[in-house]
């Protein structure tokens, strides 16, 4: 028996489904197997156990989610400006195309921290622990530069750089975390509340822009 690519897609597909709805703990090989329409020996045929399926899926997720976002923090050749306004752009574009990845990584980062860990530092490019010697992190080196010069020249307003960074992620990030609970409080349906969603770069993008530039110019006008 010869494995098939197109089997093979099949599987990580339904196991993403059953990862993300029921975390490593609770994902079971015969619902994965259930979940692709095949039987639980040819599941086993295809990954002989769970752990390597989970590392198989989420490999994939890192190289679509981590891969391109880490690129936008860390290249040198990106204006501030344009870093914050491509980080946020890249962030909810991807988040809208895999809305249960954010909740599936917070749930894994809760209950086995380390097995995800390990997973990033092996496989996204550049991500590794602050030395000794450096003063903040390699990955968000480039990103604070840029934030510190601009207090310096009188471009930007002061504020904590890594404080600043780590709310530019929240906001992006929470929407999607807390969908289930923002649905009930916005009294939302699921297409609604994905265009509520969608609107919500340009939002993100104003914030951030009155927050850290001195002489920003909100948007003019209704933006709906």
């Amino acid at each position: 028996m010869n494995k098939d690519n197109q089997t093979d897609q099949i599987i990580l597909e339904a196991a993403r489904r059953v990862f993300q709805r029921s975390g490593y703990g609770g994902a079971r090989m015969q619902e994965i197997a259930n979940e692709a329409g095949i039987n639980k020996a040819s599941l086993h045929y295809y990954y002989r156990s769970k752990e390597k399926l989970f590392q198989t899926v989420y490999r994939q997720d890192i190289k679509v989610f981590l891969v391109p976002l880490v690129g936008i923090l860390r290249d040198p050749f990106l204006t501030l400006e344009v870093r914050m306004r491509t980080f946020v752009g890249s962030y909810i574009k991807t988040l809208l195309k895999n809305p249960g990845l954010p909740l599936f990584i917070m749930q894994e980062l809760s209950s086995n921290p380390g097995r995800l860990i390990s997973l990033v530092e092996d496989h996204v490019p550049g991500v590794r622990s602050r030395s000794a010697d450096e003063e903040e992190s390699p990955m968000l080196a480039v990103f604070i530069g840029q934030i510190r010069n601009g207090m310096d020249d009188g471009s930007c307003n002061k504020v904590d750089p890594e404080q600043f960074i780590l709310s530019m992620i929240s906001m992006c990030v929470f929407p999607f975390v807390g969908r289930p609970l923002i649905r009930l409080l916005l009294k939302k349906g699921e297409q609604e509340y994905r265009d509520f969603l969608a609107r919500r770069e340009e939002e993100i993008n104003e914030y951030l822009h009155r927050i850290l530039f001195r002489n920003h110019q909100p948007i003019d006008g209704p933006r709906y």
